[in-house]
């Protein structure tokens, strides 16, 4: 992609998908592709406006606060307030993942003819394989529902600390340092359950890859429904980074926003399509390669530790 260069660029990633959907329909998408680069290291532009990005996934988390139930509910596990969690969690899902992959992938899209060109992998996927996809990310949702459960449990009885208010300085800084805390987080767990190669201790990576991680490498043409499309150990491993605020004493609104962060970031992030889709292209290589891009550039740690790929002949072109 080209780098914003005005003050409507860096705001663009606010209006997703709004934005996107109207340069699907208004512009001929066959015009002006450019092949798609990695890059080791953000700009400073980039992470402006990966500030910018997070905006439509702080309005869903409000709107899911507006409906929450009050926290002293949560003292004993009863279906009411636990299936709330679930059906909610469910409902951001789904109900943001489903119409996006239609949108690109469905033969009934008005712009599926128009966006090909702008799809990493020119060949689609096989509708098992997103079937597939779709299962496991309802089993990672319940997951991660799961793990909220039993946070909002321990709040009501007291067991950890919380901010009460949520318009607080608390509540800022833990926004502003989402974006490094969850793609950090990221890294380190998806390098972990990636084989290490070394001989000097066990390779638990490789045990952890071949038992856990290969299923969501299964797609290695990713669409939408590939971003959660994990083991249950991945996702409870991936969404483990709730626990990050929440050990601090955070609003509880804070571990739900990372929650439905790591949820619709990985979602959006795997659907294969470069602008006005949302797909990353390193992770996407990551896919194609496996052994290379365990994070993104934001946070550059593959730059650093020397596991970063810019690009080149895929290994499968499935």
């Amino acid at each position: 992609k080209m780098a914003p260069t005005t003050l409507s660029d860096l705001v663009r990633p606010a209006l997703f998908p709004v934005r996107n959907i109207m340069d699907m329909a208004t512009k001929d998408l066959k015009q002006g592709v450019v092949k798609p680069e990695a890059s080791p290291t953000a700009s400073l532009i980039d992470h402006v406006t990966s500030f910018f990005a997070v905006f439509p996934r702080v309005v869903i988390t409000l709107a899911c606060w507006y409906f929450m139930f009050p926290i002293e509910d949560a003292r004993t596990f009863r279906l009411d307030w636990v299936s709330h969690v679930v059906i909610r969690d469910l409902i951001v899902t789904f109900g943001f993942a489903g119409p996006w992959e239609f949108i690109l992938y469905s033969d009934h899209s008005p712009f599926k003819t128009n966006l090909a060109a702008r799809k990493f992998n020119p060949v689609y996927p096989k509708e098992s394989m997103i079937k597939f996809c779709i299962f496991w990310t309802f089993i990672s949702t319940l997951v991660a529902s799961a793990i909220e459960i039993v946070y909002l449990h321990m709040l009501a009885n007291y067991v950890l600390p919380w901010e009460p208010v949520l318009f607080s300085l608390s509540t800022l800084v833990w926004l502003l340092l989402m974006n490094y805390i969850r793609l950090g987080h990221f890294y380190f767990v998806h390098r972990m359950i990636h084989p290490w190669k070394t001989t000097a201790i066990p390779d638990l990576g490789e045990i952890l890859y071949k038992h856990v991680h290969s299923l969501h490498h299964k797609s290695y043409n990713p669409t939408t429904f590939s971003g959660i499309s994990m083991h249950p150990v991945e996702s409870f491993l991936y969404y483990t980074v709730m626990c990050v605020p929440a050990l601090f004493g955070c609003h509880p609104i804070i571990p739900m926003l990372y929650k439905h962060d790591a949820t619709l970031g990985a979602l959006w992030g795997h659907d294969g399509f470069g602008d006005p889709g949302s797909a990353s292209y390193p992770h996407y290589l990551h896919h194609a390669h496996f052994e290379c891009n365990y994070g993104e550039n934001l946070v550059p740690f593959d730059y650093w530790f020397g596991t970063f790929h810019a690009g080149g002949p895929l290994k499968s072109k499935k």
